[in-house]
């Protein structure tokens, strides 16, 4: 596929037309959460947290004009509001030309609709769709529409990734599907084991490809005496304590299959011993369940072509389905608990089931290991898509506060290193009790963008006028689903600054309170300014 480079999913001629249309009902286009997954909430990072500064903007009743209080709404003013319309009015007056960018999608209809000759409102129909029609979408519009394969064109609001429980095929190959199946292998004792039969070389991994020819070597002698639970493993000669242990932890991290390897590492001589966290028969108990799990999360991921769309319906089920817990042990760190449908999860256990699951999918992956800011250890994964190397990190997209439980956080989904060089850090260092360090591997370096989540489901603005009418646009949608957070991506500092401040603040809760149930706002900031997502949390009476 190639990259999703969706610059937005709105012009400012739509823009306008939204903000006016969601203003007099508060209605807006379909939903973004488009994994089709149940949701539940978890955790956020390490033991030590990443610090979160929540601005209260505090309520009162309609009457109250002290500046202190939020229900100076008011505060944002009729010239920046008539300016904003005006400006869009403008454009969508004289707008006759519109910019395309490819990608490649399979989507279903969401009601009754039209596909139309060019993707502009009013514009000649060519076919009329039935809801839950299946769809091949090759290029989004910056005027809010989706071009399909037989090159008509389908408004946004009538598309979604989700899949219907009756949809009509239409365009659009069937995906490959992967499912997750098990094989017994047979050690030199006679003792058979259950691994998972995902057919990865461990010599394809990308950590594995920086190692030296001795090292490579016990990499191997390592992968392949836990696959078969023998305990002595050799030691190619010339390697030092180091190596073994650089060695020994980049096996750990890499081959989220071995989760009955120990924790702990194991001194050496010219052998090293090999121990495990489970007995055998628990080995093959956990690998069941594990391979029930993942083949319900790949059925619900071949139903998408694309990659990102994967690596979504990946991050929302490790997420969705596990808890943050400061408790360090086998369970926590490993696939055990976090491909079991349910279990408490150090970000050890989000990285390698995610890294897991990515293998399965024949998606390259690899866990990284770092520390926070505050010094806490900390794992998230690099992983390819489409274009390049990306970032993600599923333990805190798992926030630890009083959102609902339907809430995933993506500030930190398929992001560029340039974004996170300020919460990620000491990457690949192992720190040993004398304080000195050992380097695992550089990961390679991760510079684009296209792939992001923001981006590529059309929730990023680069300009102030359509970040604010995205604002009004996702509160509008949250408050209607009853959800309890509305976020964009803005592409500079300035922005973000801007639609964080008191008096667009201010704006948007009164807005907020005009749609329903709604008693205040809460604005989130954080240190991690290079993802620059504006979030606004939503408390209802």
């Amino acid at each position: 596929m190639k990259p999703m480079n969706v610059k937005k999913k709105i012009s400012l001629a739509l823009a306008a037309i939204l903000c006016m249309s969601v203003l007099a009902t508060g209605c807006k286009k379909t939903d973004e959460d488009t994994s089709g997954l149940t949701e539940a909430t978890v955790s956020m990072s390490e033991p030590t947290q990443m610090t979160t500064t929540e601005e209260t903007t505090e309520t009162t009743t309609e009457e109250t004009t002290e500046e202190t209080t939020e229900e100076t709404t008011e505060a944002t003013t009729e010239s920046e509001t008539s300016a904003s319309t005006s400006s869009a009015t403008t454009a969508a007056s004289t707008s006759k030309e519109w910019s395309e960018t490819e990608l490649s999608e399979v989507m279903y209809t969401t009601q009754a609709c039209y596909s139309r000759i060019k993707p502009i409102i009013g514009s000649q129909t060519v076919d009329q769709y039935s809801k839950g029609t299946k769809v091949e979408v090759v290029a989004a519009t910056d005027t809010g529409y989706y071009k399909i394969a037989d090159g008509s064109f389908i408004h946004s609001d009538y598309l979604t990734e989700e899949k219907p429980s009756s949809a009509t095929t239409t365009t659009t190959a069937a995906s490959t599907t992967t499912e997750a199946t098990t094989t017994t292998k047979t050690s030199s004792s006679g003792t058979s084991v259950v691994s998972t039969s995902y057919n990865i070389d461990y010599t394809t991994r990308y950590g594995y490809k920086t190692l030296t020819k001795s090292q490579q070597t016990l990499y191997g002698n390592i992968v392949e005496a836990a696959e078969k639970l023998e305990t002595k493993v050799s030691v190619p000669s010339g390697l030092l304590t180091e190596d073994v242990i650089k060695v020994y932890l980049m096996v750990f991290n890499q081959e989220p299959q071995l989760f009955w390897l120990s924790r702990t590492i194991p001194s050496y001589g010219s052998t090293i011993t090999l121990t495990y966290e489970y007995s055998e028969s628990e080995i093959k108990s956990i690998q069941s369940n594990i391979d029930s799990t993942v083949k319900s999360i790949l059925s619900t991921a071949n139903q998408y072509t694309s990659t990102v769309s994967k690596l979504k319906v990946f991050y929302d089920w490790i997420i969705k389905n596990n808890e943050f817990s400061k408790s360090e042990s086998a369970d926590t760190c490993s696939i055990k608990n976090g491909l079991t449908a349910g279990g408490y999860l150090q970000c050890n256990g989000y990285s390698k089931s995610f890294q897991y699951l990515c293998d399965l999918a024949g998606i390259e992956s690899m866990v990284i290991i770092g520390t926070n800011p505050e010094g806490a250890s900390h794992s998230w994964n690099v992983v390819y898509c489409d274009n390049g190397y990306y970032n993600i990190d599923p333990t805190w997209g798992d926030p630890t506060n009083d959102h609902d439980a339907n809430y995933v956080r993506y500030n930190w989904f398929l992001v560029p290193d340039s974004w996170i060089t300020n919460d990620h850090i000491n990457v690949n260092l192992y720190f040993k009790k004398n304080g000195s360090t050992i380097k695992l591997f550089d990961p390679p370096a991760c510079t684009k963008t296209a792939c992001n989540y923001f981006k590529a489901y059309n929730k990023e603005y680069d300009n102030l006028d359509d970040a604010v009418q995205g604002m009004y646009s996702e509160l509008a949608s949250a408050i209607k689903a009853g959800k309890n957070v509305a976020e964009i991506r803005v592409t500079t500092s300035s922005m973000w600054d801007t639609l964080l401040s008191d008096s667009y603040a201010k704006a948007f809760q009164k807005y907020a309170k005009e749609q329903g149930n709604v008693s205040k706002l809460s604005r989130q900031k954080t240190y991690s300014d290079g993802v620059l997502v504006v979030q606004y949390d939503i408390f209802y009476n």
